[in-house]
């Protein structure tokens, strides 16, 4: 199946669902948010099926700071989180 992963097209073999699309890419799902089709989704909606041509946006939520005034890896990130 044919989605579109954080922008990138990818062709994902055997997921029907959201949860499935998380195992098979190996990301820490207790440190994630998913985005499907503009919408951010609470963990119990990844049983949501996907299909064919989806959007699906992820994203890694990492605590800590150590310090650097929001500067990790020598780059500056910015996240509006709006639940």
């Amino acid at each position: 199946m044919k989605l579109h992963i954080n922008g990138e097209m990818r062709d994902l073999d055997d997921v029907s669902t959201i949860a499935d699309v998380v195992n098979t890419l190996g990301f820490p799902a207790a440190a994630l948010l998913v985005e499907h089709n503009g919408t951010a989704l609470r963990r119990e909606e990844w049983t949501l099926a996907v299909s064919e041509g989806d959007r699906l946006e992820v994203i890694r939520i990492v605590a800590g700071g150590g310090g650097r005034g929001g500067r990790g890896c020598g780059r500056l990130f910015k996240l509006n989180l709006y639940l």
